[in-house]
């Protein structure tokens, strides 16, 4: 202890201090790596398998939405094999219907056939400017006019002979058709209008296929 009035006086020792000062910031920088591995540690420990979970919500949500695209996709395309289909239908239901198929034609100048019967049934019966007609060659007669005569008579008159004598009418027909051609083609001299229940339906005519 120091005398009884006497100043206290502490020598002041520069090579403690700085020995101190050295061993604080060793121990400082110990603590600090110390610190800093233990948070590498947390981190590895923690949040990386956070952030692989983070990574697998992503993926499993990127993959729904790419299932649920791909489910509308599906959906749409249904829809417009539903259409497609429909359309088909349609387009064949049409065909069938705008088809007029011809037995009965004898053999002759094809041109002049396919000219002319159009003319003769646009005076019998009408159908839409669409409609095609089909010819088949065959051994009866009938739906071609004959000299200075309508083609609504002509087909009446057939009826007549053919119920009557069907084997004569026919033969006579096709043996004076053979000789003149030119017999078949003759257009009709007279226009006659015909109501709705007047006008003769050909008996040959077969719609649709």
């Amino acid at each position: 202890m120091l005398p009884e009035g006497e100043d206290s006086v502490v020598p002041f020792n520069h090579s403690f201090q700085e020995a101190l000062f050295a061993a604080l910031r060793d121990d400082f920088q110990t603590v600090k790596r110390d610190l800093s591995q233990d948070l590498k540690a947390i981190h590895k420990d923690t949040a990386e398998p956070g952030d692989r979970v983070l990574a697998l919500d992503d993926q499993e949500t990127t993959q729904d939405e790419e299932s649920e695209q791909l489910q509308q996709e599906v959906i749409c395309l249904k829809d417009q094999q539903i259409d497609l289909q429909a359309h088909a239908e349609d387009l064949e239901s049409r065909y069938r219907l705008n088809k007029i198929h011809i037995r009965g034609l004898t053999t002759a100048e094809e041109g002049d056939i396919e000219a002319y019967v159009p003319a003769l049934f646009s005076q019998i019966i009408d159908y839409p400017s669409s409609t095609t007609i089909q010819l088949d060659n065959a051994h009866t007669v009938g739906l071609l006019p004959s000299e200075n005569a309508h083609p609504a008579d002509i087909l009446e008159r057939h009826e007549e002979n053919s119920a009557i004598q069907p084997q004569e009418s026919e033969s006579s027909e096709k043996i004076q058709m053979a000789e003149n051609p030119e017999f078949l083609m003759r257009p009709a001299t007279g226009p006659r209008h015909y109501s709705p229940g007047e006008k003769s339906r050909p008996r040959d005519i077969v719609q649709g296929p």
